[in-house]
């Protein structure tokens, strides 16, 4: 991780709930690499929002409770993503799919790229060395043609 923060630059954008979060299950090698971009000034703290238009849309579109459930714990790494940068790094792929699914329901969804620091194919070390561009396929409104 530490070679990874020295050949970017990015920032890390926090709100109140997302550092609820982390502090509730952050692991040791987290902990260390949150001191670390915290010592370089490399975490932003932003006010995000609540989006009712999106709230509104999961609670219309969701095909399940569970599902609505699941999305509505995490809604606030959609909203934060929105005020800033339009990304979420998360490893949730559960949540991930829930929002895939709806995205082509809610517009706001359709923008947000979402990249899993732990899928080893989705070259998560690449993409952020290369400077985390927007790209359709990361996006949780691309569909592939191919099932």
């Amino acid at each position: 991780m530490h070679m990874m923060l020295e050949e970017t630059t990015h920032k890390v954008v926090l709100t109140k709930e997302i550092q609820i979060e982390w502090n509730k299950h952050q692991s040791r090698a987290t902990l260390r690499w949150r001191s670390t971009m915290v010592a370089q000034k490399r975490i932003r703290v932003i006010q995000a929002p609540t989006d009712q238009e999106l709230r509104q849309h999961i609670e219309q579109y969701a095909p399940s409770e569970k599902k609505h459930n699941a999305m509505l714990k995490d809604i606030h790494l959609v909203e934060a993503a929105l005020q800033a940068d339009k990304t979420v790094i998360s490893m949730d792929e559960i949540v991930r799919g829930c929002f895939h699914d709806l995205s082509h329901q809610t517009h706001q969804l359709k923008q947000i790229t979402w990249v899993n620091p732990c899928q080893e194919n989705e070259t998560p070390l690449d993409w952020l060395r290369e400077g985390a561009e927007h790209n359709k396929e990361r996006c949780l409104g691309y569909f592939s043609e191919n099932p």
